[in-house]
């Protein structure tokens, strides 16, 4: 008779399970003064309510954070444009309702990414 060959013993860990800590404990709430250390290139902006305040708050959050006026704000999936177009304010303000994802990405590379020569200034 051959003996049986032994066999490692599997020790098996559960996984350990933290008490997850809140947010505001880690690091510290954003606030318009932290777009001065890191200005974003873009305001990406969709909120509910009438597009007046809409476009109220989005130049109020770019003015707020010290942003330059050259910091596009985009305005997008508001109803009072058509699906699918695009439509330029004053002020580097801009409406869209796209259809497609596509759409809204050749926007915003258009404004993070000009092309001399079409009416932007070389950076």
């Amino acid at each position: 008779m051959i003996p049986a060959a032994s066999t490692p013993k599997r020790t098996w860990r559960t996984p350990e399970y933290r008490t997850p800590r809140p947010v505001s404990s880690e690091m510290p709430a954003p606030t318009p003064n932290s777009a001065t250390r890191l200005p974003p290139h873009l305001l990406l902006v969709s909120l509910g309510g009438p597009p007046t305040e809409v476009l109220t708050t989005a130049v109020r959050i770019r003015h707020r954070a010290h942003l330059r006026q050259t910091v596009p704000i985009v305005i997008f999936c508001t109803p009072t444009v058509a699906e699918g177009a695009e439509v330029e304010l004053a002020g580097q303000v801009y409406l869209t309702r796209p259809d497609n994802f596509d759409q809204l990405r050749a926007l915003l590379h258009r404004l993070l990414f000009p092309t001399p020569g079409r009416g932007e200034r070389q950076a």
